[in-house]
């Protein structure tokens, strides 16, 4: 690994943020069933938690070439972007503080978003909100030409309510 930086971020309605910065660009095609991340404005990143609100530890990783893929995870995706003046992690709120992302700018980097025990930080969250979360997000990415987004695995229940919506089970089935 060549470098990591680990923040906290307030999420609000199970959202927090990878916001490219200026000049960047997400490589994300409109409706894909990601389930687990999507853009939805020019230069962001929708990232899905757990938790509907309160703070998240996130974790950014940087690697020179592509990290191995722990088959202990079960939920995580994978996308591209470019770069651009000043990549970050932030809140839903734009008023409130997340923490910077050390890529250069116009550099294409493939981006590997997995939640790390989702499916525990579901339950407890369900059970006590309050609760200091049990779940990390952890943000990978590499240099590496623009590919396709895709679900590298998507095995927990509550990320596949993010795929599959409500009946998770019953749709993935058919």
């Amino acid at each position: 690994m060549d470098g990591s930086v680990r923040g906290e971020v307030a999420a609000e309605f199970s959202q927090i943020y990878l916001r490219v910065g200026a000049d960047g660009k997400v490589f994300i095609p409109w409706g894909s069933p990601l389930g687990l991340v999507r853009e939805n404005d020019i230069g962001q990143v929708m990232l899905t938690t757990v938790r509907q609100f309160g703070t998240v530890p996130v974790e950014a990783q940087a690697f020179a070439s592509m990290p191995i893929f722990d088959p202990t995870w079960s939920d995580a995706v994978e996308f591209s972007i470019t770069a651009g003046a000043s990549a970050s992690i932030e809140p839903w709120d734009p008023g409130a503080t997340g923490f910077s992302i050390p890529m250069t700018p116009g550099i294409t980097y493939r981006v590997r978003f997995v939640v790390i025990d989702g499916e525990t930080g579901s339950r407890q969250f369900r059970d006590g909100p309050q609760a200091p979360p049990s779940e990390l997000y952890l943000i990978q990415f590499w240099p590496q030409p623009a590919s396709p987004a895709v679900v590298l695995k998507n095995e927990s229940p509550w990320a596949q309510y993010w795929v599959y919506g409500g009946h998770p089970q019953e749709r993935q089935v058919r």
